[in-house]
Order: C-alpha cells, then sequence, then structure tokens
C-alpha cells in the first residue's frame, strides 16, 4: 500500500507493509507491537532504519535517502559478547546490584557469536539450563539485552519474542518443621562463618543478602539493633531491625575483616557470595527434602504466628512495605521497635527450646 506517509497516518496505520509516496523504496512495517522503517536496496536487500516513535519520521526518511543514495551504510553490527559489555556499560547505573550481577553472569555465559541469534539457537540454549528459577531469569535478561540490541540497529527483530517463556514457578510454600530447623542449626556447626549466617537467617527472618553484606558499622552493639541502608534491601528502603541476645551471641562469634562479618578470605573487602557450594555441603549434612534458604524466612513468619506477634509486628521485622506506604515507613523507621524486640527475643526463645545446649551457653555468655 502507497500513501503519503505522515507523523498522523502512522498514528492509524493498519497492521501491514506499508509505501511512502514521496521517497520511493522507503517504508514501515507495523506489527501488534512495533511500527519499523526499513528501506530496499542492492536488489532487494531489506534494511530495518529504526522503530516508531523512537525515531521520528523526519529522521527515518532522511536516513533511508541516505542509504539508498549510499551517503552511508547501516551501522555494522558488533559481536555478541561486545554488543553485552556495551549493553552492561550502559544499564549499570540504572539496575539494581544483584540484578546487573545476574545479567552479566547469564549473558556472559552465552555461546552466540554474533548478535543475529535465531530463536531456534536461544531455546536450545535455554533447555540445557536445569533450575528452572534459572532458566526464567535467562529469558528475562535475554529480552531485555536484545531489545537493547534492536534499539541500537544491531538486530533487526527480537529472537526471544519468538521463543516459548519457560513456565511460571509455581509459589513456594515450604515450612520448615521444628525437628528440621533442629538438624539444620546442629549441621551448621561444620560449616564456619556459613554456618553462622544460616543460623541468623533462621532467629531473623531476613534475605540472605542482607547478612552476606553485613558491616560493622551496621551492628549496633550498645542499642542492639541492626541498621541496613537502603542500598542492601530488596525495596531499597533502609531497614532497623533490634536483635535478640541469641542473634548477638551469633554475630560476636564472627570477627569482621576489612569491615565485612562475612567476606571471603580470597575476596576481603566483599561481600560473602559463596551460597551454592556450602549450601550443597549442607545438603550433605541434613537428610531433608528439597529446601532453600529462603524457607528459613518463610518458617519464620509462620512460626511469629504461631507465637502470637502481630502480623503488623511481623512485616516491619521482614522489612515489607509498612502499611502506611513507603513514605510513612521512611520517618517511621523506628516505630515499633519495643515491640520488634520483643517479636525477636521471642522467636530466639522459641529456637533456643529446640536446642537446650545453646540455652546453657547463651546463658554462660549473656544471663
Amino acid at each position: 500500500m502507497h500513501l503519503k506517509l505522515t507523523d498522523l497516518a502512522l498514528q492509524r496505520l493498519p497492521i501491514g507493509t506499508h509505501w511512502d509516496e514521496t521517497t520511493p523504496a522507503f517504508g514501515v512495517r507495523v506489527g501488534k507491537r512495533a511500527k519499523t522503517f526499513f528501506c530496499i536496496r542492492d536488489g532487494g536487500r531489506r534494511i530495518t532504519i529504526g522503530r516508531y516513535p523512537s525515531m521520528k519520521l523526519v529522521d527515518a526518511r532522511i536516513k533511508a535517502k541516505g542509504l539508498l543514495l549510499g551517503v552511508y551504510e547501516k551501522r555494522t553490527a558488533p559481536g555478541y559478547l561486545e554488543a553485552v559489555e556495551s549493553y552492561l556499560k550502559q544499564v549499570k547505573p540504572d539496575l539494581k546490584l544483584k540484578t546487573y550481577s545476574e545479567y552479566a553472569r547469564i549473558l556472559r555465559r552465552m555461546p552466540f557469536i554474533t548478535v543475529e541469534v535465531s530463536p531456534s539457537e536461544i531455546a536450545s540454549c535455554l533447555e540445557q539450563i536445569p533450575k528452572a528459577s534459572t532458566r526464567a531469569h535467562a529469558y528475562a535478561a535475554l529480552k531485555t539485552f536484545f531489545n537493547w540490541s534492536m534499539r541500537n540497529e544491531y538486530c533487526e527483530s527480537n529472537p526471544v519474542t519468538r521463543v516459548r517463556p519457560p513456565k511460571k514457578l509455581a509459589a513456594r510454600e515450604r515450612v520448615l518443621e521444628d525437628h528440621e530447623l533442629k538438624a539444620i542449626w546442629h549441621a551448621c556447626d561444620k560449616l564456619g562463618g556459613y554456618g553462622t549466617l544460616v543460623r541468623l537467617l533462621m532467629v531473623t527472618g531476613q534475605r540472605k543478602g542482607q547478612f552476606a553484606r553485613l558491616q560493622e558499622e551496621w551492628v549496633d552493639f550498645k542499642h542492639k539493633r541492626f541498621a541496613w541502608p537502603g542500598g542492601a534491601m530488596k525495596a531499597g528502603q533502609p531497614h532497623t531491625l533490634p536483635f535478640s541476645t541469641l542473634a548477638e551471641y551469633l554475630v560476636r562469634k564472627e570477627v569482621p575483616i576489612d569491615g565485612f562479618y562475612f567476606t571471603p578470605l580470597a575476596k576481603i573487602g566483599q561481600p560473602f557470595t559463596a551460597w551454592s557450594k556450602n549450601k550443597a555441603a549442607l545438603d550433605k549434612l541434613v537428610d531433608l527434602d528439597h529446601w532453600t534458604l529462603h524457607d528459613l524466612r518463610r518458617t519464620w513468619s509462620t512460626n511469629a504466628a504461631r507465637l502470637d506477634v502481630p502480623p503488623h509486628i511481623t512485616e516491619r521485622v521482614l522489612a515489607h512495605v509498612a502499611p502506611e506506604g513507603k513514605v510513612a515507613s521512611i520517618y517511621n523507621r523506628f516505630k515499633y521497635e519495643n515491640e520488634m524486640r520483643d517479636a525477636m527475643q521471642t522467636m530466639a526463645d522459641f529456637v533456643a527450646s529446640l536446642l537446650v545446649e545453646v540455652n546453657e551457653e547463651i546463658r554462660r555468655n549473656f544471663l
């Protein structure tokens, strides 16, 4: 279909290919989700120019004329890994550290040579990832990367959109039984600092990333509380948490190195990262059905209800968004501190009740 392309006409075009009357061999392809400018040259070779509205019609027409007259050629796409590094450098300031690290790990391991990848190659790589959650993360990372590649004219389409998304993960519902908590606690005796980390997750209900980054200045022994800055929290908001006698005992067992409580000896001054290796070692010591460290957080919440901890206190302990909203939660950072402290001690007493020897050790050291 030939017509005089205008901005108004572009907004109303139906799905299909439309040619510009004023510029021969220049047109726009309208799909369900995108409108793509292109031109035809060199014996019928189609060259993608850009996408509307990211590229204005006037700019697309000028570029088409330049390509048709040979004034300049379409940008040469870099190799896959070169494009990945450019992408990561550009998006790093806008991504959370955890998201950036995950994207970098996934994208750098893909065996592609160029950015022009077929959907079948994408599907084949995803199928070789055994873990469902990692497969879903890889799909999301690749889709975002190839969208960026399209905008930068490194490829004409996003191959990931033609690959069936991995099945959505079922909601996790694992809650550990009392005897399982006891078994895990005892196994942690043989796992050094990692064992302390797991025990802290058990008695505090916090996310593992918070303790992986735990720094000396974030522990206030005088007022008996942790104070994580926003950068260490999933929601990006600072979190102040009173700690129990048991949590204090666990933290005091560790000696900070270069300011970090759980920094790897091979990477001093950085957060703890060896989760998978140590979890595998822990699983060899306890004969339990499949469980994850995040199950300790769900178990904490479940047991809090069992111990009559008010739900709104549990939400604050777990650093969920306060009922009154994010803004109010910032100004109410120390609100309910006494109630949170009581909840933390109640949970610590419960865990200690499963472990008589822990009661004795705490009594010797802190009571």
